[in-house]
């Protein structure tokens, strides 16, 4: 199994880490975690490493976007829960999706459907029509263990990210993400979910100064250790539709279903919209 560069950090803590190999992991679960809800007074803290981190750039970018995720359409800075079909009308995955620039997306995957969702893009952004490549000049690049992201998740997480700010620096909103720099020296990328009532930070750090970050936040009396498995339920508890990602099988929501959750766009000019409609 591939290390998280917590490793060391989370066997203090005394850490489970999932069975199975060749897959770089954060822990599963931490022996200190105990029964009592971190999310609720504090916040919780969480090694996403594993997660698939996938970025596309270039002129094709939006099209391509637009054609492979079948939400609302993104402004720079935004950020939202996505489903990503299959031309069938099935469902590839719903990774978070955001656009970090005119010609750039981020996309986020934690769930078993990550695999699946990789070979789809990538499948999608070189398809070739008649001799026609569509999205010639589009790059996608899986960055998975080029940066690490932690989670940081409750009641305290906006307070706790705060006292690392300068007077001039701020938060995100809500589905919105940007650039922050910690305690003037560490520089991630931070993506506040859009999880009604609930704070959640994304923060992608350098693997130079993710062990920096991860001790200091632990300082914080607030902030309790969490593994995978805590995060995973927590998400289930607020997003009905992490149902549908639990299962590496083929997954077929109807356009019904997929609407009551708000996670359509009314155009239907994505790709899978006639597979639902058929």
């Amino acid at each position: 199994m591939m290390r998280s560069e917590l490793h060391d950090e989370h066997l203090v803590l005394g850490a489970d880490f999932p069975e199975g190999g060749g897959v770089l992991v954060g822990p599963s679960s931490y022996a200190v975690e105990g029964a009592d809800d971190p999310f609720r007074g504090g916040c919780g803290l969480c090694d996403l490493s594993g997660m698939l981190v996938l970025l596309a750039s270039g002129a094709p970018a939006v099209p391509w976007a637009q054609a492979a995720f079948a939400g609302e359409r993104l402004a720079v800075g935004e950020c939202s829960f996505q489903p990503a079909l299959l031309g069938d009308g099935s469902l590839a995955s719903i990774p978070l999706l955001g656009r970090t620039g005119d010609d750039e997306y981020a996309i986020w995957d934690l769930s078993p459907r990550s695999q699946t969702l990789s070979a789809w893009l990538s499948f999608l952004a070189n398809v070739e029509q008649g001799g026609f490549r569509p999205y010639e000049g589009l790059g996608t690049e899986d960055v998975t263990e080029r940066l690490v992201p932690l989670a940081l998740w409750g009641e305290s997480a906006e307070a706790v990210l705060r006292d690392y700010l300068s007077g001039e620096g701020a938060l995100p909103a809500a589905g919105r993400m940007g650039e922050l720099l910690l305690d003037g020296r560490i520089g991630c990328l931070a993506a506040r979910l859009p999880l009604d009532g609930e704070d959640c930070f994304l923060l992608m750090v350098p693997p130079a100064l993710v062990c920096r970050l991860w001790r200091s936040l632990l300082s914080f009396g607030s902030v309790t250790p969490v593994g995978h498995a805590r995060v995973v339920s927590r998400l289930g508890e607020l997003l009905p539709w992490s149902r549908w990602l639990s299962q590496t099988d083929r997954v077929a929501p109807t356009e019904g279903e997929l609407e009551g959750q708000g996670l359509l766009r009314a155009s239907g000019d994505f790709v899978g919209a006639r597979g639902l409609r058929s």
